[in-house]
């Protein structure tokens, strides 16, 4: 990997395809995630990547908060899962005084114009990883 200051003698990461579920692997996973994320944005220049972000990408991101959040959680479908951040997302809305109606109405047409506009990207690789930590809803 190429740095500003030359080439890195550090070997390259990469991200275990199951998040572990316990204690300090956990933490060890989401400390691997953002020193990742933190080295994408350092080989990146910011401009190229506002415009080269896919769905994929907007899913990775929510996967590794739904991560985090489960963690603490008894959750055990993906439909339980998500359904509960959000509901989550809306108490934290309401105690700033927000409207979370319009916000989930702005969030649902803003979903819909990337997924008109957008390249979905690593989409496929998302979803396996996020099948692996939580089942299918039956």
């Amino acid at each position: 990997m190429e740095s500003e200051f030359g080439k890195s003698s550090a070997p390259a990461t990469t991200t275990p395809t199951t998040p572990p579920r316990s204690g300090a692997a956990i933490e060890a996973f989401k400390s691997l995630r953002r020193h990742q994320f933190l080295l994408r944005l350092k080989s990146e220049s910011w401009e190229s990547q506002m415009y080269d972000v896919t769905n994929g990408d907007r899913a990775e991101s929510a996967l590794s908060a739904l991560i985090d959040f489960i963690d603490g959680s008894k959750v055990d479908t993906a439909r339980d899962a998500i359904a509960d951040l959000i509901c989550n997302l809306i108490h934290l809305a309401r105690g700033r005084g927000l409207d979370h109606n319009l916000l989930v109405l702005q969030a649902s047409r803003m979903a819909e114009e990337e997924a008109r506009e957008d390249d979905n990207g690593p989409m496929d690789d998302v979803q396996e990883r996020f099948r692996e930590i939580l089942p299918e809803d039956s």
